[in-house]
């Protein structure tokens, strides 16, 4: 295999590497989720409570649908309609909601909502929240567009609507701000530099002298 072989094959495990980094959100039973990403969810193959998501910011529409069981009759506490961004790196990350002792506690704190995200070690991450409020009809409401609108306008947890492609396919990335996404891709395209670097420092100086000539064909 020569030269000009391996650096392409080294390149390209290097961006095959950043393109399939997924993060996984497990989601309690009692959690609907509705958007991710201003898409309908994707839930890993044969499951239905974990969903996959792209390593970065992601954001999240669901509710809080805690039951409870009063004889032979089954009650439903709905939350208000809440839509959240966070940061996701290759982690897998557990949703944690409040757990209410009765049907009165739920109905009676449900509408001031703590919930929390942690990441696989235990540790909470951050969170932007707000609520996805629709003062229309609210049976078929369309959560996607509604997300849309809603980063459109602006808010706490709103995200800029941007695509990357992940895994070949096209999904919405979400980023916290503008600063946030540049230094998020300058540390992805300083790794690959670098190792390119380590790369380059252990060649042969005729490889090197090779390597220099294919480059400057590339301009």
């Amino acid at each position: 295999m020569n030269l000009h072989m391996n650096i392409i094959l080294i390149m390209l495990t290097c961006i095959s590497f950043q393109a399939f980094a997924l993060s996984t959100l497990v989601v309690p039973y009692d959690v609907e989720i509705l958007v991710v990403n201003m898409e309908k969810p994707k839930f890993k193959k044969g499951s239905d409570t974990q969903v996959e998501l792209p390593d970065g910011t992601n954001q999240i529409v669901f509710k809080y649908l805690p039951q409870f069981s009063t004889k032979d009759v089954v009650k439903v506490v709905y939350s208000d309609v809440i839509i959240a961004k966070f940061d996701a790196n290759n982690d897998t990350l557990s949703l944690k909601m409040p757990n209410f002792k009765s049907f009165r506690e739920a109905q009676k704190k449900i509408s001031s909502l703590s919930w929390e995200i942690v990441n696989q070690y235990g540790n909470n991450i951050d969170i932007y929240e707000d609520k996805l409020i629709n003062n229309g009809v609210q049976i078929g409401r369309n959560y996607v567009e509604e997300a849309r609108n809603y980063n459109i306008t602006g808010g706490l947890a709103a995200v800029t609507v941007s695509y990357v492609t992940v895994n070949q396919f096209q999904h919405p990335v979400s980023k916290l701000n503008s600063h946030r996404a540049i230094g998020t891709t300058s540390s992805s395209d300083t790794q690959s530099v670098d190792l390119l670097k380590a790369i380059y420092m252990s060649l042969s100086p005729s490889d090197r002298e090779e390597f220099q000539k294919w480059l400057l064909e590339q301009e």
